[in-house]
């Protein structure tokens, strides 16, 4: 059998469809972007997964989200998301956030990559070009003020 889409009764007739279903309780979504279940992602699945990384913690706590953290002072930032990503809200956030603290941010949304879509290099183009830039984007910043930076290490 089937699993039947949140937003459908068990005979799949659409429900009424309750007046919230935006994961913008804590969990980090934005309100203003499009509800989960439009977007083919279940809710109640969102607050079980927040739930079981934050416990009864404050989802709100710099430690639990650095949305909400003070970054001044962290180096450049490199955050890389998909268009269709469950935290894409979270994504933009951070970098906002990142550049309201005074912290170099680079973000790259691509048009359609999975959650942790770098995970399947080598099986995904998408992956693999963005860890080719994720490489160039370290390789700039870490060699920044260091002679000879920019030449790989020989193995000893």
């Amino acid at each position: 059998m089937d699993a039947v889409p949140p937003i459908r009764d068990l005979r799949g007739r659409p429900r009424r469809k309750p007046r919230r279903l935006y994961a913008d309780r804590g969990y980090g979504f934005d309100k203003y972007r499009r509800p989960l279940w439009k977007r083919g992602i279940n809710p109640m699945t969102c607050a079980a997964y927040a739930d079981l990384y934050a416990g009864t913690g404050d989802r709100a706590h710099p430690l639990a989200s650095p949305v909400f953290a003070d970054l001044t002072g962290l180096p450049p930032l490199l955050v890389q998301v998909g268009a269709n990503e469950v935290l894409l809200d979270d994504a933009v956030r951070l970098a906002g956030r990142a550049g309201a603290d005074d912290v170099e941010v680079t973000l790259e949304v691509g048009p359609g990559p999975p959650h942790v879509f770098q995970h399947h290099y080598e099986h995904l183009d998408e992956a693999d070009a963005a860890l080719d830039r994720a490489t160039r984007f370290l390789t700039a910043h870490l060699g920044a003020g260091h002679p000879g930076a920019d030449r790989p290490e020989r193995a000893h």
